[in-house]
């Protein structure tokens, strides 16, 4: 899709990012990651692997009940299998570094941002506030993308179970997990960069409430103001090439 490749821009790599974080301080407890060498698309490259990666990380606060009943992650999950928040970052980057590629780390919004950021708060070294500020520089908040076209009727926007019915893409069915939660963001990303068609449908549907409207119309607009007459198949086929 061209929208979503200007707004990314060029890279060779992307990673899928989620994140479980303690119930009061937003801490992070868990890292779940998948990632691709990609096209100029921003799909995967055929005959590349898909990358995974999941660790649970140590914090200075308690998990939280709420948290714990939704993720299944325990104070004993944390102690038995838990590292270090640098050395989990550490590992994640290591691991998903391809030579002399520009990658971008895309999440669901941005409380994954929110608990990263967090998780600096303690460390004296230097270490988490630069593993911090290298994701935060290079990273793209899909559900910002998505949810300028697709929102309900209150301009809420919709949850990621409720967009990958939508782009009807594979959900993994294992909410809170932060690997599958990666993995369901990738499956979406893709959905979405494959299928235009729907954007615009949504465009469309939403085109009255949207915010960016305006921005969009504006050459069929200046066309009309011209003198030109614009036909259906002509609005569409603009459409078509805008969103690509």
């Amino acid at each position: 899709m061209k929208l979503l490749e200007q707004a990314i821009g060029p890279v060779r790599e992307l990673v899928f990012l989620d994140l479980e974080g303690t119930q009061t301080s937003h801490e992070t407890i868990a890292i779940g990651a998948c990632s691709y060498i990609c096209d100029e698309h921003l799909l995967p490259v055929k005959g590349k692997p898909i990358k995974i990666f999941k660790r649970f990380i140590r914090a200075s606060s308690k998990v939280g009940k709420v948290v714990s009943d939704l993720t299944g992650i325990t104070e004993d999950t944390l102690v038995s299998q838990g590292i270090d928040f640098n050395r989990a970052i550490s590992e994640l980057i290591e691991s998903t570094k391809i030579p002399g590629g520009k990658r971008k780390y895309i999440t669901f919004g941005n409380q994954d941002i929110v608990m990263l950021k967090a998780s600096t708060l303690k460390d004296t070294s230097g270490k988490a506030m630069a593993y911090y500020n290298h994701i935060r520089r290079n990273w793209f908040d899909f559900q910002d993308f998505v949810s300028r076209y697709v929102f309900d009727g209150r301009h809420v926007t919709y949850s990621q179970p409720k967009l990958l019915q939508i782009f009807e893409a594979e959900d993994l069915k294992h909410a809170h997990d932060p690997l599958y939660d990666a993995e369901n963001l990738k499956n979406l990303f893709i959905a979405v960069s494959t299928k235009p068609e729907i954007l615009i449908e949504w465009f469309l549907k939403n085109v009255e409430n949207s915010r960016h409207s305006g921005k969009i119309l504006k050459p069929i607009v200046d066309r009309l103001l011209s003198g030109e007459t614009i036909s259906p198949e002509k609005f569409s086929a603009f459409l078509k090439e805008y969103f690509g």
